[in-house]
């Protein structure tokens, strides 16, 4: 081999051995002959795209009580109804349709899009688990 080959030749079996050794670090042995990578899933790094099937009971009536069961599963909340876009309570007030009693699956976010409907966009702020709609016309091409 020449002196080139020779002067790359161990760095690159270096950073090999090390890629190899991170990759095995983050696997945990559950039976005999299997493991799991140990790093969340992405429906527990963003609780937003967590699947879920949810039948609401004869209680739920509207909107706002469909909304809440599903944040409550997530540990979200509503934001504050005076930071809110004023016709957001009109929303939350709508008798919940009997297509929506059953949902799912769906993600977490498509659900309360759903719930919303189409002229109601869903907001979110991670940092604070809260979450809003807010009303815009809807386009049509």
């Amino acid at each position: 081999m020449s002196r080139i080959a020779n002067c790359w030749l161990l760095p690159a079996i270096l950073v090999l051995t090390l890629l190899i050794t991170e990759s095995l670090a983050a696997e945990v042995q559950i039976g005999r002959y299997a493991t799991v990578r140990a790093i969340p899933t992405d429906a527990q790094r963003d609780v937003m795209t967590s699947t879920i099937s949810i039948r609401f009971d004869a209680s739920v009536q509207t909107v706002g009580d469909a909304v809440a069961v599903i944040l409550e599963e997530v540990g979200y909340a509503l934001s504050d109804h005076a930071t809110a876009d004023p016709q957001r309570q009109r929303l939350l007030s709508h008798s919940l349709p009997r297509s929506h009693r059953q949902l799912g699956p769906l993600t977490v976010r498509a659900a309360l899009s759903t719930l919303a409907g189409p002229t109601w966009q869903l907001i979110e702020d991670p940092s604070d688990r809260l979450v809003t709609f807010e009303h815009c016309e809807r386009v049509t091409n």
